[in-house]
C-alpha cells in the first residue's frame, strides 16, 4: 500500500450531501435572523430630557422662561441658576437641529444656526452670565418665532382649498 499525498476528494454524490446539509443550515439561520426584530441595544435608554423642544415655537418659549427666570429673580439659589444656565445652553446647542428638521429653506436656516452658535461661544467659560447677552437670546426668540409663523403661514395656505372646482360646504361649486 503506497501512501498518498494528495488528498482525495469525497465522491460527488457526498459532496452533494454536505451542500444541502449546509444550504439547510444557513436557510434556517438565515430565517431565523430575518424572522425576530431587530432592536437596538440603546433604544430603550435614551429618553429626551424635560426641556427638549417639540418645535420651534417651544424652543422659543423655553428659552425665554429660562432667561425671564434669569433676569427676574437674581437671588435665586446657586442650584436653580446653575440649572436655568444648563437648560439654556441645552437648547441653544440644539436649536439649529431643530430648526434644520423643518421645512425652513437655507436661507431662513442660517440665521438660525449663526446666532446660536454666537451665543454658544459667549456661554462656553463656565462663569459667564448669559443675561449679559440678552439682546442676543431676544433676537433668537424672535427668529424662532418668526420662522415658525412662517412656516405655520405657509403649511396653513398650503392646507386651503383652491378657488377652481373646489365645492363648498352645500356641494355647490
Amino acid at each position: 500500500m503506497t501512501f498518498n499525498p494528495v488528498p482525495t476528494s469525497p465522491p460527488p454524490v457526498q459532496r452533494a450531501v454536505h451542500a444541502l446539509r449546509f444550504l439547510r443550515w444557513f436557510a434556517l439561520l438565515l430565517f431565523l435572523g430575518c424572522a425576530t426584530e431587530k432592536e437596538s441595544l440603546h433604544e430603550n435608554d435614551h429618553e429626551d430630557p424635560d426641556h427638549w423642544p417639540a418645535d420651534l415655537a417651544e424652543a422659543a418659549a423655553f428659552i425665554d422662561s429660562r432667561m425671564q427666570s434669569l433676569t427676574s429673580d437674581p437671588a435665586r439659589s446657586a442650584e436653580a441658576r446653575a440649572r436655568a444656565i444648563e437648560e439654556l445652553r441645552d437648547l441653544i446647542e440644539w436649536t439649529p437641529e431643530i430648526a434644520a428638521d423643518t421645512t425652513l429653506s437655507e436661507s431662513q436656516w442660517i440665521p438660525i444656526y449663526e446666532l446660536s452658535e454666537t451665543i454658544r461661544k459667549h456661554m462656553q467659560p463656565g462663569d459667564v452670565d448669559p443675561t449679559v447677552f440678552s439682546s442676543d437670546f431676544e433676537k433668537l426668540i424672535r427668529l424662532l418665532r418668526d420662522a415658525d409663523a412662517r412656516m405655520r403661514a405657509l403649511q396653513t395656505k398650503l392646507l386651503e382649498p383652491t378657488e377652481i372646482g373646489v365645492a363648498g360646504p352645500d356641494g355647490n361649486e
